[in-house]
Order: structure tokens, then C-alpha cells, then sequence
């Protein structure tokens, strides 16, 4: 119990002759001994009002944890991890966090908080997939009355689930736990939350590491119209520029693409495909349509996972020859993990409030002329935006923060929606902050090599000019898979 918990640290500290108060005993709040996913820690209930300009507002419950350290006076700087999406939550990535940032505990405390609309914390889940069939996972839109259906059966205020009251939020469970500052880990979306926490409450925070870069300038969607074309131009270069898989796949760059292209305009031409594999966990054979838009909106997916970009030459010439039945397996498996983890009403009040309101119809209709993916994929999110009540906010929301805070940035330079570009266009206006590229990575590398020494040196140290950051060279590109059963040796 916690009183027994103050008793034992107070104990320990007292052979040194200083009684150093834990974080328990500074909290606001009671914190309960508690295990998620396994993992013991403490949690408590930190409630905050749903409009933070109103503390006369309904109230939401978030749900932290707090992960002790291993001493018995931690320092008073915890380190907190942001989860990415929007609508993903820690308390269902603890493996993943505990993976990068478990050596940490030696000297401090990791908080995880269920931010609003996620997890714990009153997640805003849409049930999009209906039926739940295999079939669900192929479809592009948005269905109007699903949107509909939930969007009443939420019964929250949604316009109020915006980055900067998620920034709110961060604060008072800082204060709650009686912590000085806080170290922020950001993922993907969980790094824009990071930069709108430092700019509302600078002096709340001591470190930031960014991985998979999401500026508030970059626009959801949008911008991943040019940025996945450019991972995939330069998985198709790096596959050609590599004797085996040049060999295996046709030999030039032109020829590769053209068969991509073949496949994309078959596909257009031919929207009712079908492809029989066996169901992934029932192993009965199962038939699914696959037309243009479900093609090039998975193979968008795919690109985020090193390990799947390795298999797409493969899996590319494969549909070239009209056996889908690869990409069809490689995009259930992704994307029956993807539905369970994001909180889609809470993906939809911030994408809507802070990037699909700033699209205009010229700049969509350039942007998808040069794009594999065409314009589906934001035009889709624009029609549930329409019936997604959401805050309407100036432009100044997408305006690029400044702040001295010591901050590391990561990037994988074949990452297809947050490439290296976002990383470099935020430094800039980080005065006290290292950017290192991944070469071989697509979304995230904080797991991967040298990557979680570099973080937790930076939170140790708060000196990111002292990082040797080339040891991410090392995460070079690995051989793509000349068939189902690997590289060519």
C-alpha cells in the first residue's frame, strides 16, 4: 500500500541522513498500487475540466500511471512518454516504452497518461468496421452513417479534444503528482503535443526527445500525399541500385515503377479483384475485393514498418503478375492491430480541428496529381469532417514553435508520413537541439540500435550537443526480399 511505500523510502533515506519526499508523497492525488498489461506501478485518477477556460466544465477522468523508479529518492523530473496517433494510448504500448526507456529507472519515475480520448481516459471509440469481417479492412471511406452513429452515441463535448487542452491536461497531472518538470518522450503525433506542451508551459519541461517528427505546420493527410510518394520512389531506387533486387525485379528503376503503375491502372480499371488467402486466425479460406484506392492505401501502411518495406519489392512484383494474395496478408496483419490501438473519434476532433480545416481544394488537387495515393485519402477525411463536430481554430494553431528546451529529434529518412523534412523544419526553430536521421528506418526509431542510448543520454545529460548522434548511420537500409523467403544471399 502507499503508506507502507512512504514508510520504506523514508527509511532508506534516512541512512544517508536526508529524508528526500518521493513523488507519492508530493502527489495531489492518491495514488493506488495498480498493474497494466503486468506491470506494477501506481495510478491514480486526475480529473480535468473538459474546457480548461471553464473550470465549471463536465469533468474527465484521466487515467495515469506511474511507474516507480528503482531508488528509493528518485529525482524530481519523471519522464513522460506521449503516445502517437492521434488516439493512441500508453497503457496499451507499456512492452514498447519500457523497451526504450526501462534503464531510465534507475534515477526516475516514467508517467504514462491516458490522454483525453484515449485509453482509459473516456476513449472516444467509433465502431468503423462494422461487421468486423476481413472485407472491413479494405475499405477507404468513412461509412456516413457509422460517423453518424457515433458522433451520438459519444455524448461528449468533441470540440473541445484539441492538442493544446491535451497540453492542459499534461500540466495538471504535473502538478497532481507534485513533479518540477517533466522529460517528454513524443512518438509520431505525441511529438506535436510535445512542442504545444513546451510552448504553453516552458518552464514545465527539462528535456524533449522527438521521434517520427509531427510539427504543427505539417498537415495530416495532406502532406502525406508527397511524403509517400517520396518513400516510395526511394524504396523503388535503393531496390534497383542493389544488384539482387534489380536482378530479381527487371532491372531498371523505369521498369520496376512502370509495373507498379500497370498494377494501379489494372486495378482502376478493374475495381472488383478478388483474393482468397486463409483467415488469420480462424486459417478458413476467406475471399476479400481489392480495388485501386484499398491497393494504394495499404501499401501507404506498409511503409511504415522497416521490416514490411523489406518484403514490398516482393510483394509489388507479386501483384504485377496478379497475385495479391502477399499484399493482402501483409495488410491485415498491420492494420487488425491499428484498428484496436487508435481512438478514431479522437483522430477525427484533431485532424479535423488542426489540419483537414486548412486544405484548399487547389493545393489538394497539385498535391494529388503527383501521388500514387491520389486525393482519396484526404477527401475521405474531409466528408467525415463534415459531420464530425469539431473546434474551429485560427491559423496561427499551425504555426511552428520556439523553445530553448535541450531536445533530441529522430527521424527515419524512408518514413512515409513524418520523413526527416519535418524533423530539419523543426529544429530550426530549436535552438538547443540534435536531429539524427535513421537511413535504413521508416516510422520511429527510438527501438531500433543506438537510438535509446542517444535518449536516455539526452535525459541524463540535457546536453544534446554532446550527442554522438552518427552511430545512427549504422541503421543502414537491409536487403529487400527477392521472395517470400528473403534476400538473395
Amino acid at each position: 500500500m502507499r503508506t507502507l511505500y512512504r514508510a520504506v523510502g523514508c527509511l532508506g533515506a534516512l541512512m544517508m541522513t536526508v529524508c528526500t519526499p518521493r513523488p507519492e508523497e508530493r502527489a495531489k492525488v492518491w495514488l493506488e498500487d495498480c498493474r497494466v498489461d503486468g506491470v506494477a506501478g501506481h495510478c491514480a485518477t486526475v480529473g480535468v475540466p473538459s474546457n480548461p477556460a471553464d473550470e465549471s466544465s463536465k469533468q474527465i477522468a484521466l487515467h495515469v500511471m506511474v511507474i516507480p523508479a528503482l531508488t528509493a529518492a528518485p529525482k524530481s523530473d519523471p519522464v513522460v512518454f506521449l503516445a502517437g496517433g492521434p488516439g493512441q494510448a500508453p497503457s496499451d504500448l507499456i512492452p514498447y516504452i519500457l523497451s526504450v526507456l526501462g534503464p531510465l529507472r534507475k534515477h526516475r519515475d516514467i508517467v504514462l497518461i491516458d490522454q483525453r480520448g484515449t485509453g482509459r481516459s473516456g476513449r472516444l471509440k467509433c465502431d468503423l468496421l462494422g461487421d468486423g469481417s476481413l472485407q472491413e479492412h479494405f475499405r477507404t471511406e468513412f461509412p456516413a452513417d457509422r460517423v453518424k452513429k457515433c458522433v451520438d452515441e459519444l455524448k461528449v463535448d468533441t470540440k473541445h479534444y484539441v492538442t493544446a487542452n491535451l497540453a492542459h491536461d499534461t500540466e495538471r497531472v504535473r502538478v497532481a503528482l507534485g513533479a518540477e518538470r517533466f522529460n517528454l518522450v513524443g512518438v509520431s503525433y505525441g511529438t506535436r503535443l510535445a512542442l504545444t506542451y513546451a510552448k504553453l508551459y516552458p518552464k514545465s519541461v527539462r528535456t524533449m526527445v522527438l521521434d517520427a517528427v509531427a510539427p504543427p505546420n505539417l498537415t495530416l493527410m495532406l502532406d502525406a500525399l508527397s511524403d509517400g510518394q517520396r518513400a516510395l520512389d526511394l524504396m523503388l531506387r535503393r531496390c534497383v541500385e542493389t544488384r539482387p533486387c534489380a536482378e530479381t525485379f527487371n532491372g531498371t528503376r523505369g521498369r520496376i515503377e512502370l509495373q507498379f503503375l500497370e498494377t494501379v491502372e489494372r486495378l482502376e480499371k478493374d475495381p472488383a479483384q478478388l483474393v482468397t488467402i486463409a483467415h488469420p486466425r480462424t486459417g478458413e479460406s476467406v475471399t476479400v475485393r481489392v480495388d485501386r484506392d484499398a491497393f494504394t492505401s495499404g501499401l501507404f501502411s506498409l511503409m511504415y514498418v522497416p521490416g514490411l518495406v523489406r518484403l514490398l519489392p516482393h510483394t509489388l512484383e507479386r501483384a504485377a503478375k496478379g497475385d495479391l494474395a502477399p499484399f493482402v496478408a501483409q495488410t491485415l496483419m498491420l492494420s487488425d492491430g491499428n484498428s484496436e490501438q487508435i481512438a478514431s473519434g479522437l483522430l477525427f476532433s484533431i485532424a479535423c480541428a488542426e489540419d483537414i480545416d486548412f486544405i484548399d481544394d487547389a493545393t489538394l488537387k497539385k498535391r494529388a496529381s503527383k501521388s500514387f495515393l491520389g486525393g482519396l485519402m484526404v477527401t475521405n477525411m474531409q466528408k467525415a469532417c463534415a459531420m464530425w463536430p469539431h473546434a474551429k481554430l485560427p491559423a496561427s494553431v499551425r504555426d511552428p514553435i520556439e523553445s530553448d528546451v535541450p531536445t533530441l529529434l529522430l527521424s527515419g529518412e524512408m518514413d512515409p508520413v513524418t520523413p526527416p523534412k519535418w524533423g530539419t523544419d523543426a529544429a530550426r526553430h530549436l535552438t538547443n537541439s540534435r536531429h539524427g536521421i535513421a537511413p535504413g528506418l521508416a516510422h520511429g526509431v527510438s527501438q531500433h540500435g543506438c537510438a535509446p542510448a542517444l535518449i536516455r543520454e539526452l535525459i541524463e545529460t540535457a546536453d544534446p550537443k554532446a550527442l554522438d548522434i552518427t552511430c545512427l548511420d549504422e541503421l543502414k537500409p537491409e536487403a529487400a526480399f527477392v521472395n517470400a523467403l528473403g534476400p538473395k544471399p
